[in-house]
């Protein structure tokens, strides 16, 4: 399992599973699939189930629950790939600190 620490929602799994190197694309496309099944299937399907069952709204929050439950079974089971070698927080604290102590020369 991955650990989030305090960090929750779709950027910082993405981040922590494919690191820092292609994020934007892949966020991008996680953001793309979140709006278009939640934000257009959603609704569409949460009104048109009760019009067809008489107001039956058990069937919209069984439906919902279930694939939340599905989710959140699938976001359990990720698993972070082998560690990579380059661009840590770690690394970057210190080519900070390197980049930060250095003396000014004659070509800056």
């Amino acid at each position: 399992m991955i650990p989030l620490k305090n960090r929750r929602g779709a950027a910082p799994l993405a981040a922590d599973l494919f690191g820092p190197r292609h994020f934007g694309e892949i966020f991008g496309l996680l953001f793309t699939a979140y709006g278009f099944f939640s934000g257009a299937l959603g609704p569409a399907l949460a009104g048109a189930i009760p019009d067809a069952t008489n107001g039956n709204f058990v069937i919209v929050f069984s439906y919902l629950g279930a694939l939340c439950l599905a989710a959140a079974g699938l976001v359990r089971g990720l698993r972070r790939g082998p560690p990579r070698q380059g661009f840590t927080p770690r690394r970057a604290w210190h080519i900070m600190k390197a980049v930060a102590s250095r003396q000014p020369t004659e070509d800056s």
